[in-house]
């Protein structure tokens, strides 16, 4: 009985990674619009 569980264990740690993986990718990308357009900003638009 403790196959299963190990098993379900093991999908739900992989989803988990995915799941972090999105979200730093969702966060760096962010950043670097924000810092590209505070960029911009200060270099045109002062």
């Amino acid at each position: 009985m403790a196959r299963p569980q190990h098993r379900r264990d093991h999908i739900n740690e992989h989803r988990t990674r995915i799941a972090l993986a999105m979200i730093t990718g969702l966060l760096a990308g962010t950043t670097r619009a924000l810092i590209d357009w505070v960029r911009d900003y200060l270099t045109i638009g002062c």
